[in-house]
């Protein structure tokens, strides 16, 4: 009898390996230039690409019994996600988030989860109003 293979685990392997890339190449970037470099987590990056789409594949995969409605809530949400996160980036930017601290290791992974948390509470308040609800989620 064969045993199916769960795709959760290659995707995960794939988003630890993109988001390593990432803070590596980031950290040489910044290490041989001098000003703190973002040129790998841009759109046009392709682990900036590969990070998102593989934990997407993993969490799809995923049992996730325990979070299954925090999982399913933030599905609901994610095209409303997607439409406000750049503000919330252009913010951070604004106000000099990015380049007070004291380095890319520390920068990315905190302003990703600032923006990911301002947008969900963005789009969570937008769903209240009746004319928003439907590109909210």
């Amino acid at each position: 009898r064969r045993v199916k293979a769960n795709p959760a685990r290659p995707a995960f392997v794939g988003y630890l390996c993109s988001v390593i890339l990432i803070l590596a190449f980031t950290w040489l970037y910044t290490s041989l230039i001098g000003p703190k470099g973002y040129v790998f987590v841009g759109h046009r990056s392709p682990f900036a690409f590969a990070a998102p789409l593989s934990l997407f594949l993993a969490i799809r995969h995923m049992p996730l019994l325990r979070f299954r409605g925090l999982v399913l809530e933030i599905a609901r949400c994610s095209f409303g996600i997607y439409l406000v996160h750049m503000i919330y980036v252009m913010i951070l930017f604004k106000i000099g988030l990015y380049s007070a601290l004291p380095s890319p290791w520390v920068a990315i992974p905190l302003c990703a989860c600032i923006v990911f948390i301002a947008s969900f509470a963005t789009i969570k308040i937008a769903g209240k109003i009746p004319y928003l609800r439907r590109v909210a989620g």
